[in-house]
Protein backbone atom coordinates (compact mmCIF):
# COMPACT_ATOMS: atom_id res chain seq x y z
CA UNK A 1 0.00 0.00 0.00
CA UNK A 2 3.12 2.52 0.95
CA UNK A 3 4.55 2.00 -2.40
CA UNK A 4 1.15 2.58 -4.43
CA UNK A 5 0.54 5.52 -2.62
CA UNK A 6 4.42 6.77 -2.99
CA UNK A 7 3.74 6.15 -6.62
CA UNK A 8 0.64 8.48 -7.02
CA UNK A 9 2.39 11.01 -5.05
CA UNK A 10 -0.34 10.41 -1.78
CA UNK A 11 2.40 9.17 1.00
CA UNK A 12 2.35 12.87 2.25
CA UNK A 13 -1.76 13.26 2.60
CA UNK A 14 -2.58 9.44 3.58
CA UNK A 15 -1.38 7.64 6.27
CA UNK A 16 -2.14 3.67 6.97
CA UNK A 17 -2.92 1.53 10.12
CA UNK A 18 -3.55 -2.17 10.65
CA UNK A 19 -4.63 -2.27 14.00
CA UNK A 20 -3.93 -5.84 14.05
CA UNK A 21 -4.06 -9.45 12.32
CA UNK A 22 -7.51 -9.72 10.47
CA UNK A 23 -8.32 -6.14 11.23
CA UNK A 24 -9.70 -3.69 8.56
CA UNK A 25 -6.69 -1.44 7.43
CA UNK A 26 -7.39 1.95 8.63
CA UNK A 27 -6.94 4.65 6.05
CA UNK A 28 -7.00 8.01 6.46
CA UNK A 29 -7.05 10.84 4.19
CA UNK A 30 -5.96 14.53 5.41
CA UNK A 31 -6.64 17.43 3.44
CA UNK A 32 -5.14 19.49 0.84
CA UNK A 33 -7.07 22.50 2.83
CA UNK A 34 -4.92 23.87 5.88
CA UNK A 35 -6.69 22.51 8.87
CA UNK A 36 -9.16 24.96 10.92
CA UNK A 37 -8.28 26.41 13.74
CA UNK A 38 -10.02 25.55 16.91
CA UNK A 39 -9.49 27.91 20.21
CA UNK A 40 -9.83 26.44 23.55
CA UNK A 41 -10.26 28.76 26.15
CA UNK A 42 -9.87 27.42 30.08
CA UNK A 43 -10.10 29.48 32.92
CA UNK A 44 -7.77 28.02 36.06
CA UNK A 45 -6.13 28.26 39.68
CA UNK A 46 -3.56 26.24 41.54
CA UNK A 47 -5.10 23.00 39.46
CA UNK A 48 -2.19 22.11 37.95
CA UNK A 49 -2.40 18.05 37.66
CA UNK A 50 -6.25 18.34 36.34
CA UNK A 51 -5.04 21.42 33.96
CA UNK A 52 -2.41 18.98 32.70
CA UNK A 53 -4.79 16.14 31.82
CA UNK A 54 -7.14 18.03 30.35
CA UNK A 55 -4.74 20.36 28.07
CA UNK A 56 -3.06 16.56 26.86
CA UNK A 57 -6.46 14.98 26.64
CA UNK A 58 -7.35 17.47 24.01
CA UNK A 59 -4.73 17.10 22.09
CA UNK A 60 -4.77 13.45 22.48
CA UNK A 61 -8.56 13.32 21.42
CA UNK A 62 -8.75 15.91 18.57
CA UNK A 63 -8.95 14.55 15.20
CA UNK A 64 -6.48 17.68 14.47
CA UNK A 65 -4.58 18.40 17.09
CA UNK A 66 -2.30 20.77 14.25
CA UNK A 67 -5.59 22.85 14.60
CA UNK A 68 -6.33 23.12 18.67
CA UNK A 69 -5.18 26.57 20.18
CA UNK A 70 -5.34 26.14 24.03
CA UNK A 71 -5.36 29.37 25.73
CA UNK A 72 -4.78 29.42 29.29
CA UNK A 73 -6.15 32.13 31.43
CA UNK A 74 -4.87 32.28 35.09
CA UNK A 75 -6.61 33.12 37.68
CA UNK A 76 -3.56 34.46 40.50
CA UNK A 77 -2.11 30.47 40.38
CA UNK A 78 0.05 30.72 44.11
CA UNK A 79 1.36 27.37 44.69
CA UNK A 80 4.65 26.29 42.89
CA UNK A 81 3.33 23.32 41.30
CA UNK A 82 0.53 25.73 39.71
CA UNK A 83 3.27 28.29 38.16
CA UNK A 84 5.57 25.40 37.01
CA UNK A 85 2.47 23.67 34.80
CA UNK A 86 1.54 27.46 33.45
CA UNK A 87 5.71 27.92 32.35
CA UNK A 88 5.27 23.93 30.78
CA UNK A 89 2.31 24.96 29.02
CA UNK A 90 3.40 28.12 27.96
CA UNK A 91 6.34 26.43 25.89
CA UNK A 92 4.11 23.98 23.74
CA UNK A 93 3.43 25.89 20.67
CA UNK A 94 0.15 25.90 20.56
CA UNK A 95 -0.55 27.00 24.24
CA UNK A 96 -0.80 30.38 25.82
CA UNK A 97 -0.83 31.20 29.16
CA UNK A 98 -2.27 34.58 30.02
CA UNK A 99 -3.49 36.44 33.67
CA UNK A 100 -6.62 37.46 33.92
CA UNK A 101 -6.53 41.37 35.28
CA UNK A 102 -9.24 43.21 37.19
CA UNK A 103 -10.69 46.22 35.21
CA UNK A 104 -11.71 47.59 38.07
CA UNK A 105 -8.49 47.87 39.84
CA UNK A 106 -6.00 47.59 36.87
CA UNK A 107 -4.49 44.50 38.90
CA UNK A 108 -3.19 41.57 37.20
CA UNK A 109 -3.93 38.20 39.13
CA UNK A 110 -0.86 36.79 38.89
CA UNK A 111 3.15 39.02 38.76
CA UNK A 112 4.45 37.24 35.83
CA UNK A 113 3.51 36.78 32.17
CA UNK A 114 3.41 33.74 30.84
CA UNK A 115 3.69 32.94 27.20
CA UNK A 116 4.40 35.50 24.43
CA UNK A 117 3.94 39.06 24.06
CA UNK A 118 -0.17 40.34 23.68
CA UNK A 119 -1.61 38.78 20.34
CA UNK A 120 -5.20 39.33 21.16
CA UNK A 121 -7.04 39.82 24.13
CA UNK A 122 -10.67 38.79 25.07
CA UNK A 123 -13.27 41.10 27.39
CA UNK A 124 -15.65 40.43 29.37
CA UNK A 125 -17.39 42.64 31.71
CA UNK A 126 -15.18 42.86 34.35
CA UNK A 127 -11.92 40.90 33.96
CA UNK A 128 -9.71 41.54 30.33
CA UNK A 129 -7.47 38.41 29.54
CA UNK A 130 -4.28 39.82 27.57
CA UNK A 131 -2.54 37.12 25.56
Amino acid sequence: MAAVLGEAGLSDRVATHRPGPGRPLDIRWASAEPAPRLSVLIASRDNPDDLGTMVESLFARADRPQGLEIVVVDNGSRTEAGKAMLAKLADRAACRCCRATCRSTGHSSTTRRWGPPPARSWSLPTTTWRC
